[in-house]
């Protein structure tokens, strides 16, 4: 098939530094629906804002999703679509999101740069602090200013209010010894904002750690609306050459997607920023066939590297024999699909996590955001009671992240809390917190769930916990369910072998709910060979 090459200057962008959003608006609407497609984005500086984007309501999950969006590159239902982007660089402003996929099949960009123009997050410099207080010298961000005794940050025009911080050390740019979140405060804790003289403002707040003096801290505000790059239920997105300098959530989210590639992507601090993204440099949820990293580079975002995982979803309602509700409970994770007809979902033991039935759905009835009532093909088990969990068992993928570099990020490198296979190897990492971390809870993000066999290979581990913040997790390698009671395994198998650890500050391993542990033939420098265990089956170690 002879393939349409169609061109971002036809639409009217300029590779001139103007914003191009409705140009951009219009490329996306051309290809719609279409296949054989190369979009070519010719190098240059391509503006974009939210004034011109198009507007949708879809939900992005674990991002902020009560307002609508507004896209630049918004591309829907396209079928082997090549942008070849290679030098062209889309510089937002504000809360827009640059590309949206969403129903596509054989996507693949190339060679893209996405950056923010001002940063959606400021900072300043310590220059006092104590206990009750906290003195800085703003220098980045979006214009201030105070608003009843709230530090604010002016973007698209209103006032974002500040509500985490969290500290650097200018040397190196890295997460700063014992910052943690908030000084050691909880999130919940207001931050009273009083203006002193030659542009430094006093935050009054209860600090655990006071910062130290020189230190800069990162003030957030805002909500999670604008990721970089979102895919929704697309099959085979190929990411190549792509590099994120900033964002207002997630660099690169994608959910309900089949193989999804990830190759060459960087997530770096441009512009002499502290940071790249305001949440985790990636992101997959409820996706299905291989999740792949190759190649990447991610430092100095504001949470993990990656994550992946499933949802688990409380039942609140058994309405007969074949018919219960379900709900979505946290906010940021409302809008995403439950379950197509013929999807099997496991029953999940709420207490334990642990697998109880496994069903199949033949009607989906949502209610809206939050709740979904589902119809079975068979009567119920007696173990879909309320309060227990669902989670569907279809859209599990297997993940392979090799050749990456993941370093001076808030809290660990990455969460995997849903995987069939998983392999991790060849990579390089200096985590402020734990390098690695098996997962899954439902207390909080209901993030499921169990992974099958984890293989850590070759990976080469550097200072991993310097940032000394115990609660982002104990150990280099951890696996920590939050089940309430062990009654059984809930990971499958963890195989940590042939891997190098320099200096860590925690202990090699952690791991709680284990099937089996195997800990052999690493090399280990300047760092405690420790591997811990509780409530795990088989644990062989050399």
């Amino acid at each position: 098939m002879q393939r349409t090459t169609l061109s971002v200057l036809d639409f009217g962008a300029a590779p001139d530094g103007r914003d191009c959003t409705a140009a951009l608006v219009r490329a996306g609407r051309a290809c719609q629906r279409l296949r054989g497609v190369t979009l070519v984005i010719p190098p240059g500086r391509y503006a974009i804002s939210p004034a011109r984007g198009s507007e949708t309501w879809t939900a992005i999950s674990n991002h902020d999703n009560q307002t609508p969006r507004r896209v630049a590159l918004h591309l829907v239902g396209c079928h082997d679509l090549h942008v070849e982007a290679t030098g062209a660089e889309l510089v937002a402003t504000g809360h827009v999101v640059p590309v949206l996929i969403e129903g596509g099949a054989d996507v693949v960009i190339t060679g893209l740069t996405i950056d923010w123009a001002i940063a959606l997050h400021g900072w300043g410099e310590v220059v006092g602090a104590w206990n009750g207080w906290m003195d800085l010298r703003l220098t980045g961000g979006h214009p201030w200013r105070i608003i009843k005794e709230r530090l604010c940050y002016l973007v698209d025009g209103a006032p974002e209010e500040v509500w985490g911080t969290y500290g650097i050390d200018p040397q190196g740019m890295v997460p700063a010894l014992k910052s943690g979140d908030n000084c050691g405060s909880a999130f919940t804790l207001p931050w009273v904002a009083e203006a002193l003289d030659d542009g430094v403002v006093r935050l009054h707040t209860h600090l655990v750690v006071p910062p130290t003096a020189g230190h800069w801290m990162i003030l957030r505000h805002g909500l999670r609306i604008a990721p970089a790059l979102a895919a929704v239920g697309c099959e085979r997105i190929t990411l190549r050459d792509l590099t994120v300098g900033q964002a207002g959530g997630m660099a690169v989210v994608m959910q309900r997607c089949t193989d999804p590639w990830l190759e060459r992507v960087q997530v770096v601090a441009t512009q002499g920023r502290p940071l790249s993204a305001n949440q985790d440099a990636t992101h997959f949820v409820a996706c299905r066939g291989t999740v792949r990293l190759h190649g990447c580079r991610f430092e100095r975002q504001l949470d993990d590297a990656t994550n992946v995982h499933g949802i688990y979803q409380p039942i609140v309602e058994v309405l007969d024999g074949r018919s219960l509700v379900v709900r979505l409970v946290h906010g940021q994770q409302r809008g995403n699909i439950t379950a197509l007809p013929g999807e099997q979902l496991r029953i999940i033991d709420r207490a334990s996590m642990l697998d109880r039935d496994l069903v199949t759905v033949r009607e989906v009835h949502p209610v809206n955001a939050e709740f979904c009532e589902l119809v079975l093909d068979a009567p119920l088990p007696v173990s879909a009671t309320v309060g227990q969990l669902i989670e569907n068992v279809d859209w599990k993928p297997d993940i392979d992240i090799r050749g990456c570099t993941i370093a001076h990020n808030r809290a660990r490198g990455l969460l995997i809390a849903s995987g069939r296979e998983v392999t991790i190897s060849d990579n390089d990492f200096e985590s402020p917190g734990p390098a690695i971390q098996l997962h899954g809870d439902t207390r909080y993000w209901y993030e499921a769930g169990a992974v099958g066999r984890t293989r850590i290979t070759g990976n080469r581990f550097r200072r991993c916990g310097y940032a000394q913040e115990p609660r982002w997790g104990t150990a280099v390698i951890t696996a920590a369910p939050e089940f309430e009671s062990h009654a059984g395994p809930f990971h499958g198998e963890l195989l940590v072998e042939g891997n190098t650890f320099h200096d860590s500050q925690l202990p090699l391993v952690d791991a709680r709910g284990v099937g089996r542990v195997v800990v052999r033939g690493n090399q280990v420098h300047g760092s405690a060979a420790t591997v811990l265990h509780r409530e795990c089956g088989t644990v062989l170690q050399d």
